[in-house]
C-alpha cells in the first residue's frame, strides 16, 4: 500500500516530518494542504510532496489531518463530501473523545476514521522545524477501542513501524486519561512554577531542578490551552488530586511534623523507584 496516495492536511511540525519520512522510506505518492502558499512552496521544491491543493482529496486512499482539535473536526466536517468514499482518514491530535465522536458523524459511505496520536514532538513548531527521524523510537498511539478488524486499520499500522514508531492501540477513554496524566499536568504544573517566580535574579539560584521543571512552560498557547479545555474533566480530576495532595504537605510543614514528611517522602520515592522498573 506504499504505493497508495496520501494527503497530509497541515504541513507544520508533525505534518511535515510525517512527509519527510514517508519520503525517505519510499512513499512516491504524498500530497499536502496547507493554508500558507509559501509552505506548500518549500515542501514542493524539496520534493516532500508532489502536489499541494483539496483536489488531492478525492484521489487520496490515506488522508492525515495534522491540524488542532478544532480545525481537524471543522476541516473532516466541511471535507468529507471531497475525500474518497473508502478512504481511511486519521490525525494526529492530542485530546480524543471530542474529536472522534465528531469526526464519526460526517464521515460518508465507507470512510473510516482511526484517530492517532504519536507521542513525538519539539519545543518548536512549524514547516521548518520538520524532521524525517522524529518518530524514532516513540510511541504511536491508534484508538481502536479493540473494535476496528478494518484492513485499513493494518495498514495505518505499518505505515507507523515505517516512521520508526510502535503502534499501541488503545480505547478512546483510557487515552485521555492518561494523557491528562503525562502530558498535560506537567505542563498545567511547568506553567504555574514558572508563573509564581516573581524574582528578578531568580537565576542565580538555579539548579537543574527548576529549569528541568519549568522548561516546558515555553508552551504553544493556542494549542494547548485547546487540549486542556477539550480534555476538561479528565485533566480537572488530576489536577483536583494534586491540590488535594498540596494540601496535604501545608498541613505537615506547618505542624513542623518532621517524621510525617519523611514518611511522605519515603512514600513517593519507593513509588517512583517501582515506576522505573516497569
Amino acid at each position: 500500500m506504499d504505493d497508495f496516495k496520501i494527503t497530509i492536511v497541515g504541513l507544520g511540525l508533525i505534518g511535515a516530518s510525517l512527509a519527510m519520512k514517508l519520503k525517505v522510506e519510499g512513499y512516491r505518492d504524498v500530497y499536502g494542504i496547507d493554508i500558507n502558499d509559501d509552505v506548500i512552496k518549500k515542501a514542493m521544491d524539496k520534493k516532500i510532496i508532489k502536489e499541494g491543493n483539496l483536489k488531492t482529496l478525492k484521489a487520496s486512499q490515506v488522508v492525515i489531518v495534522c491540524l488542532y482539535p478544532k480545525d481537524t473536526v471543522d476541516f473532516i466536517k466541511k471535507n468529507s463530501h471531497h475525500i474518497k468514499s473508502d478512504a481511511l482518514i486519521s490525525d494526529v491530535s492530542g485530546v480524543k473523545g471530542t474529536v472522534v465522536q465528531a469526526v464519526n458523524k460526517f464521515l460518508i459511505e465507507d470512510q473510516l476514521f482511526i484517530s492517532g496520536h504519536p507521542m513525538a514532538g519539539r519545543e518548536e513548531g512549524g514547516f521548518d522545524q520538520g524532521i524525517p527521524y522524529l518518530f524514532e523510537g516513540a510511541n504511536y498511539l491508534l484508538i481502536t477501542d479493540n473494535k476496528i478488524k478494518d484492513r485499513r486499520l493494518n495498514w495505518l499500522k505499518r505505515m507507523v513501524v515505517d516512521l520508526g514508531a510502535k503502534a499501541i492501540e488503545i480505547g478512546v477513554k483510557k487515552h485521555d486519561e492518561m494523557i491528562a496524566l503525562t502530558s498535560q499536568m506537567p505542563h498545567v504544573i511547568a506553567s504555574i512554577m514558572t508563573r509564581v517566580n516573581s524574582h528578578e535574579d531568580t537565576k542565580k539560584f538555579v539548579g537543574n531542578s527548576f529549569d528541568d521543571m519549568t522548561r516546558i512552560s515555553l508552551i504553544n498557547e493556542k494549542l494547548w490551552s485547546e487540549l486542556f479545555i477539550h480534555n476538561k474533566k479528565e485533566l480537572s480530576g488530576i489536577l483536583l488530586k494534586i491540590k488535594d495532595e498540596i494540601s496535604i504537605f501545608i498541613d505537615i510543614i506547618e505542624a513542623e511534623d518532621q517524621k510525617a514528611c519523611e514518611s511522605l517522602l519515603k512514600e513517593t520515592r519507593l513509588k517512583r523507584e517501582e515506576y522505573l522498573r516497569q
